[in-house]
């Protein structure tokens, strides 16, 4: 069971992070938080650019590769639409 969970996170994250890259022309990813390290959970990892950390949880990470001044200028925006999807992720009962 705890199998299924992590391959359907997974799937939500790099989902999530393919549209992100089609409406904002950036590469971001997910990580779970372990004290100081950062592990992989989904999405387009990258090293073409700078990169940028943000916790949105206490356990959640997001990753941005960034490119120019895009992501900056839009960045409320970028973790709105982050913040709304994970949110209807979780009411459907995907985050126990």
């Amino acid at each position: 069971m705890e199998r299924e969970t992590s391959i359907s996170k997974r799937g939500f994250f790099t989902k999530l992070a393919k549209e992100v890259k089609e409406k904002y022309k950036i590469n971001v990813w997910f990580a779970e938080i372990l004290g100081k390290r950062w592990s992989y959970l989904g999405g387009e990892e990258s090293s073409d650019y700078l990169i940028e950390k943000i916790q949105l949880e206490e356990r959640l990470g997001l990753v941005i590769a960034k490119g120019l001044d895009k992501f900056e200028y839009k960045k409320e925006e970028i973790l709105k639409l982050i913040r709304d999807r994970l949110n209807e992720f979780c009411t459907e009962g995907n985050c126990n």
